[in-house]
């Protein structure tokens, strides 16, 4: 994994509007990282459920057939992840932005079939709740391997957060990972949000004191 903090601009040229939809009861945790899908995330071991609004968090959970996404993080604007071909100079951005008290989610490039665009916008939920913003959505597998040139899902992934200005930009790309295969939940590592390590560390130590005394 690389850690590293640059800024890129987009452009509305390039960018293409799938849904405004449904605003909160978005739920976000750690569960199933590992296991059931894969977690990436910004601090490392951040839990988006329990690490208030500082943790850039993503999860990549996938079916024969699809992929869901889930993306929450502190933002002015909008929070983005990534996915960049390891075989071809190509990428797909998705994009979870705020207008107002409602949620967007943008994809670039805009170039899903409709049966991708009906199923994503069929499945698109996302809330604001106070700077942070939260989304999750489905998006076919077969539009993200066709990105490289033997069909894996092998890319790197790239989060990072940004405003909205005339209409979006500039991302701050906060971390890229190695390239990595994101249907496979054990790609990269997991664990608790700090603090909840750190509790699950002490509790049985101070037990252990008061049984002694």
């Amino acid at each position: 994994m690389v850690r590293e903090s640059f800024l890129v601009w987009l452009t509305a040229a390039v960018l293409f509007l799938w849904a405004v939809k449904k605003v909160g009861g978005v739920s976000i945790s750690r569960s199933g990282c590992g296991q059931s899908k894969l977690c990436i995330e910004e601090p490392k071991f951040c839990d988006p459920s329990s690490c208030s609004g500082s943790c850039l968090f993503s999860s990549i959970e996938s079916t024969s057939t699809s992929i869901r996404f889930s993306l929450s993080g502190k933002a002015e604007g909008f929070v983005v992840l990534e996915l960049k071909s390891s075989t071809k100079f190509q990428s797909i951005m998705f994009i979870c932005g705020r207008n107002g008290s409602e949620v967007f989610l943008q994809v670039d490039p805009p170039r899903a079939p409709l049966t991708a665009q009906q199923m994503f916008q069929a499945d698109f939920s996302g809330e604001v709740k106070g700077s942070v913003i939260r989304c999750t959505f489905r998006f076919p597998l077969s539009d993200i391997t066709r990105l490289n040139t033997n069909n894996d899902a092998v890319f790197s992934v790239e989060l990072g957060t940004g405003r909205v200005i005339a209409p979006l930009g500039p991302v701050n790309v906060v971390m890229r990972t190695g390239f990595l295969d994101v249907t496979e939940p054990k790609a990269y590592g997991r664990a608790a949000c700090p603090s909840a390590l750190l509790s699950a560390l002490i509790l049985p130590v101070l037990i252990t004191v008061a049984l002694m005394k």
